[in-house]
């Protein structure tokens, strides 16, 4: 199969789409879409399915191919994960000596909810499974999530190597249960979220079966295209704000529906494109940097925007500060001005930290086994 580019850009489209949501500031782009943009975390996941399906799923045999590919996951999402945690510990210590120097608490309290035990929580990548709140750089969530879910992917399929139906059994049987948890939970607790990680990302791996075993005509794909897309608009128009169980149950399905869809289409056609606009699969390429590096850039404008600019802010539900422009115009130009540096620091940490390490480590595997390992499918949240 071909290089999916228009994949790409949909990946860098939601990671974009959760960062515009992340910061509140009343521009233009804190609308009903966006306010639902946190679920298109699970498109991420989708996608990882899809995608790790395609490269690893007649190739993982043995454990040592699932200790090989662990590795490869690890050294893909571990390198920024670890230096934007850094970043929110000199973030603690600045508030921590601004508290001290000038008697006033922060809206949320230097190393309060980021403590010690939070810390060694995200070194280790248990955050999703041990923790308790939103801390650190929260967005990280998903990286911990989808980490473990690997090795259960990984494990299935080496333990009924051999085995096929055994291992659709299996997925299954993960899938029902999955399921189960996510739509029996009623708040998306940090435990739960892992459960949506395994449901979105089997759904996934089911469509890269599904579209190996069926030959999707023209017709049927602009069947699911159309009927995807329309699908995601009107649930997102009709849920802004609090996200029902039920979406979390059919957008993965959407998701997988629009792939196939879209793997159907003519390399002509306009959407495909459109989404194979440069920048747009740059972003894509990026889009692990635009998820893990907005939430800091996002702390950094809020504190100039109230500090230096003098902005009169509020505190939401979730304890953020939520600044008041005034004015739409305004606040959508300042949006659109973080976006620009987030982008710009994507650009330097993947081709500085990310692309330069991924090389470093196919490297050694390929000097050591004398075959190259197979390219990093960019898997992420």
């Amino acid at each position: 199969m071909g290089k999916k580019n228009y994949l790409e850009s949909l990946r860098g489209l939601a990671a974009l789409s959760v960062a515009f949501y992340h910061l509140q500031i009343g521009s233009i782009f804190n609308n009903a879409f966006t306010d639902n943009a946190p679920i298109m975390v699970d498109f991420f996941f989708v996608l990882s399915g899809y995608v790790i399906s395609l490269n690893y799923f007649d190739r993982m045999q043995s454990v040592g191919d699932l200790i090989d590919f662990q590795k490869k996951r690890f050294w893909r999402i571990y390198p920024l994960h670890f230096v934007m945690l850094l970043a929110f510990v000199l973030i603690e210590i600045a508030k921590f000596i601004f508290e001290s120097r000038s008697g006033v608490l922060a809206t949320d309290p230097a190393f309060s909810r980021n403590d010690l035990g939070a810390f060694l929580q995200h070194v280790f990548l248990v955050h999703n499974v041990l923790g308790n709140d939103w801390s650190w750089n929260g967005p990280s969530w998903s990286i911990s999530a989808e980490f473990y879910t690997y090795f259960v992917f990984a494990l299935v399929l080496v333990l009924f190597n051999g085995a096929t139906r055994m291992r659709y059994a299996i997925i299954g049987a993960l899938l029902l249960m999955s399921a189960y948890f996510v739509a029996s939970n009623p708040q998306d607790a940090v435990q739960v979220r892992l459960f949506r990680c395994l449901l979105s990302f089997f759904i996934g791996s089911l469509a890269f079966e599904l579209e190996r075993a069926l030959k999707i005509s023209q017709h049927v794909k602009g069947s699911l295209i159309a009927g995807a897309i329309m699908a995601i608009v009107v649930l997102f128009a009709m849920f802004s704000s609090d996200i029902p169980r039920i979406l979390f149950l059919a957008f993965p399905l959407l998701c997988a529906a629009l792939i196939l869809g879209l793997n159907a289409s003519h390399k002509q056609s306009l959407i495909i494109r459109v989404l194979e606009n440069r920048f747009l699969v740059y972003l894509g390429t990026i889009s692990f940097g635009v998820y893990m590096i907005h939430s800091a850039v996002w702390w950094a404008m809020r504190q100039a925007l109230r500090i230096v600019f003098k902005l009169p802010t509020s505190v939401s539900a979730s304890g953020e500060a939520v600044i008041d422009f005034g004015n739409v115009y305004v606040a959508s130009a300042v949006h659109v001005l973080g976006v620009a540096v987030v982008i710009l620091l994507s650009h330097i940490s993947y081709n500085w930290l990310e692309a330069p390490l991924s090389k470093r480590f196919r490297g050694a595997r390929k000097s050591t086994t004398g075959v190259p390992a197979h390219g990093l499918a960019r898997a992420q949240s």
